[in-house]
């Protein structure tokens, strides 16, 4: 029997799970979370109480199960966890220890873009109190932690005084007490999912994101428009910064994310991972493409080719994430009516009836997604007005607390 520890029990592992066993006919599934009873826990055979970032417990667990495997998908800071385990246990992986940490470490990140000529913001490194270097950028700047997950410490500043407050908040944040502080880059922000097979990056899907200011320091995406308005010159760029990406980092197979401005014919790469993207990526590259991607995720554990098979199964696609104001969560409704009316392709709910749902700080406070699909980037509007007008999201008194101005900005 083959035996495979998976990091981290979100939605996105449920996903991962399954993909394991249709692979796999004789597979036995260790779930490690930190969490009690995270929501992936019921499709594994065992879970683990352990913190994904424990990278000595990981390892000592992973030793005494004698696993062949372990992954995680969709998630970013636990990849040189799952490396370095892998790494110290001769067990199979797409990424080796430094790998992982040049992937994940933004300070290292920044430093191996600028010496491969991968177009970033103009950035300096700031530890423990040296602020000398900030004179050298224009602001407005942003400022974040080397190394820490999704957006928290994360800042735009205008001002020095407000910058240095910053910086010391970031630095709180990251493990090795780094902040980067980089030039604000005016633009669309572009989410970029390419596939690198046999050391040459595919680009999949590009989407558009769409944010709700929640306050001067937290800004959630909302919504993806596939693909985004681009000139064909600007998409040939991405291609080729993909494959720059693929090569300076030298990946040979791996999911690829990168997060990108465009301004004009001008790109700036903000970030990058070697992983998919979360809140249901997965299901909207294979609704767009036909491609499975969690199917080729793992295939690239054991640095098995895959067949880039890529098939375009929707002109114009959007996938909008549902929020709230806050309060005790019961139920969405109005969904299944939009899908007999084919307003919406599909829906996704996140959290279950009885939980304590928040006004956004990120991504993990949605409580639902809809998939909508459209010939046309009118049509698309279209649906997209007729059903956030029609979901409502219901608390436990029955009352509407969908976040539905968001959509209205």
């Amino acid at each position: 029997m083959k035996k495979i520890m998976v990091l981290a029990g979100g939605n996105d592992q449920i996903a991962l799970i399954k993909s394991l066993r249709e692979k796999y006919e004789n597979v036995e599934i260790i779930l490690i979370d930190y969490a009690e009873n995270p929501v992936a826990k019921p499709y594994a055979d065992r879970h683990l109480q352990i913190s994904t970032m424990d990278q000595d417990a990981v390892l000592e667990s992973t030793r005494e199960e004698n696993a062949d495997m372990i992954i995680i998908t969709c998630g970013d800071q636990p990849l040189p966890i799952m490396a370095y385990v892998a790494e110290k246990l001769n067990l199979p992986c797409y990424l080796s220890y430094n790998q992982a940490l040049n992937l994940t470490n933004k300070e290292r990140m920044k430093d191996i873009m600028v010496k491969n000529n991968i177009p970033t913001a103009k950035h300096c490194v700031i530890k423990d109190d040296n602020y000398g270097d900030i004179a050298s950028l224009k602001f407005p700047l942003i400022v974040k932690p080397a190394d820490c997950n999704g957006s928290k410490g994360v800042r735009r500043v205008e001002t020095i005084e407000e910058c240095i407050k910053y910086i010391q908040q970031a630095q709180q944040f990251s493990r090795t007490h780094t902040a980067i502080v980089e030039e604000f880059k005016e633009g669309i922000e572009i989410s970029v999912d390419a596939f690198i097979n046999d050391g040459k990056a595919t680009i999949l899907m590009m989407s558009q994101l769409n944010k709700y200011k929640v306050n001067d320091a937290t800004m959630v995406i909302y919504q993806s428009i596939i693909p985004p308005s681009l000139n064909i010159g600007v998409y040939e760029q991405i291609e080729s910064i993909a494959n720059k990406i693929a090569q300076a980092y030298n990946l040979t197979y791996s999911p690829l994310l990168i997060q990108l401005i465009v301004n004009g014919d001008d790109i700036a790469v903000i970030e990058f991972s070697a992983r998919i993207g979360g809140g249901a990526k997965y299901k909207t590259i294979h609704e767009y493409t036909g491609f499975n991607i969690l199917n080729a995720n793992i295939d690239a554990m054991v640095n098995k080719k895959v067949s880039m098979d890529i098939q375009c199964e929707a002109k114009c696609m959007s996938r909008c994430h549902l929020y709230t104001i806050g309060g005790v969560f019961d139920k969405i409704v109005g969904t299944d009516k939009l899908i007999s009316e084919n307003i919406i392709d599909s829906f996704t709910q996140t959290v279950s009836s009885g939980t304590e749902v928040l006004h956004p700080q990120g991504s993990s406070n949605r409580v639902g997604s809809i998939l909508i699909k459209a010939n046309t980037p009118q049509e698309l509007h279209d649906k997209i007005q007729y059903a956030i007008s029609n979901i409502k999201v219901l608390d436990a008194t029955g009352n509407d607390i969908f976040l539905r101005s968001m959509y209205e900005q």
